[in-house]
């Protein structure tokens, strides 16, 4: 109805314009004919008066007076000389009783239009000199025919432009219910779209118009929402999944220990239900810190040096490491490397990786850790001699409680630490990527942003160097 409504409002503004235009254009058009009539008789009666102002001014009114006899109705025409005498003045003139003018008037036509007795008069007003004699003409041509005709016109317009403006209303109702008819249809399909059924898809338009467009824009909006609620539901399930088991293992390990008196195997029982639930907190502790990342929560960062987490990260790979005799390689720069950051996620980003090199890497393996300093960039590698990650699964190792195969076999893990790094990550601003070959080993690299290098002293790492 507001779009029927603004075009009605627009129409009649176009039409009215129109109207105005067209009333005025006619009226003009009409007094330009006349006026170009009048133009060419007044050249006649100066050629006339060229040829006859030797003549008597007798002689003259009566030839004036046939001249203005040829014309049906007779000529609207009067002259009068120099003193303001009248030379002669036809009857229909005298009857309108139009005056000379008093001021000088030009040789070309002056054209004016003047009522007399309630008629509407052309009016051309000219000089002419001729044998020394000067004559002041004026030619008249009604206009009420002419007015009457335009008058009717003007009736015309003012009874039709209200009838073209109900047709027009009308159509533009019905072409502005047509137009919007795909958008009814969009919101039809939104309306049946639900999270009981998410694949549903609007309707695209064959008209490759703006609503196309929308109906893409929408399309496409609603497979990013199917993915991420799929994901959702996978996580979900994954994380009762991984929750269902230390919980199981703790009621049975307790319900046992409830049947067995003996202080030996309450004591046992107490250590499995504890080392249960250290697991479980970790994982819950995991699954908040990735529910944070899932609500876009912001970490606060500032500028810190990216050696220090590094240095711890690279004391704890020692320590764990020692216990698979596994040899520690440490490479860094003596020199603080500066960066947009959060120290405590990156320490965990760190210890991610590393904990993972040590899981999987064998006894008598390598583990290398280096920070590379370079005038682009910081980049952390990790690079270890274990099992290796499969082509086929490295695209995946970032999806949550994923592990590959020999992964899940070989440790105890949620599948949720890549995820976490992966997401560490992206807070930072830097990037990830992953070099694997089964059986030979895997190495992660970091490139973070670099934020200003400044050449001051530090701590050496060679002590940290197996």
């Amino acid at each position: 109805m507001r779009l029927a409504l603004w075009y009605l409002a627009s129409f009649f503004v176009v039409l009215a314009l129109f109207g105005a235009g067209s009333f005025y254009a006619m009226r003009a058009s009409i007094v330009d004919e006349f006026d170009r009539d009048l133009k060419i008789r007044v050249a006649g009666i100066n050629s006339f008066l060229d040829k006859q102002s030797t003549a008597d001014p007798e002689k003259l009114r009566r030839e004036l007076q046939e001249h203005g006899q040829l014309r049906p109705g007779g000529e609207l025409l009067q002259i009068s000389n120099d003193r303001g005498d009248w030379v002669f003045r036809s009857e229909s003139m005298r009857h309108l009783g139009i005056g000379m003018p008093a001021q000088p008037v030009s040789t070309k036509p002056r054209f004016t239009t003047v009522h007399s007795r309630r008629i509407p008069v052309r009016l051309a007003t000219a000089s002419h000199a001729a044998d020394g004699r000067y004559f002041v003409i004026q030619l008249a041509q009604s206009l009420e025919e002419s007015s009457e005709l335009i008058e009717a016109f003007g009736w015309i317009l003012m009874a039709a432009i209200p009838l073209v403006l109900v047709v027009a209303c009308g159509t533009g109702y019905w072409m502005a219910g047509r137009a919007l008819q795909p958008v009814r249809t969009i919101t039809e399909d939104a309306r049946a779209i639900s999270a009981l059924d998410i694949s549903k898809r609007i309707a695209v338009p064959l008209a490759d118009d703006e609503l196309r467009k929308l109906s893409t824009t929408l399309n496409q909006m609603m497979d990013r929402l199917e993915t991420a609620f799929h994901k959702i539901t996978q996580f979900t399930a994954d994380a009762s999944h991984e929750l269902r088991t230390p919980i199981s293992v703790i009621r049975t390990t307790a319900e046992l220990a409830l049947t067995d008196t003996s202080r030996q195997s309450s004591s046992e029982a107490l250590v499995s239900i504890l080392e249960e639930s250290e697991r479980t907190t970790r994982l819950l502790e995991d699954l908040l810190v990735l529910a944070r990342s899932d609500s876009n929560a912001r970490s606060r960062l500032e500028t810190v040096d990216l050696a220090v987490p590094f240095r711890e990260a690279a004391s704890q790979t020692e320590l764990l490491a020692s216990r698979k005799k596994l040899s520690v390689r440490v490479i860094g720069v003596e020199r603080p490397c500066l960066v947009n950051g959060n120290v405590d996620l990156l320490r965990r980003l760190f210890l991610v990786l590393t904990d993972n090199a040590v899981k999987y890497t064998p006894d008598g393996g390598q583990i290398t850790l280096a920070l590379i300093a370079s005038e682009k960039d910081l980049r952390v590698e990790i690079r270890d001699t274990g099992a290796g990650i499969s082509a086929e699964d490295i695209p995946h190792i970032f999806e949550r409680f994923y592990r590959a195969d020999k992964a899940r076999q070989r440790s105890g893990g949620t599948g949720l630490g890549l995820s976490i790094a992966e997401w560490i990550v992206r807070v930072h601003h830097a990037s990830i990527e992953v070099t694997s070959e089964v059986d030979a080993g895997t190495t992660f690299t970091l490139s973070f942003p670099l934020s200003r290098m400044v050449d001051q002293p530090s701590p050496t790492l060679s002590a940290l160097t197996a």
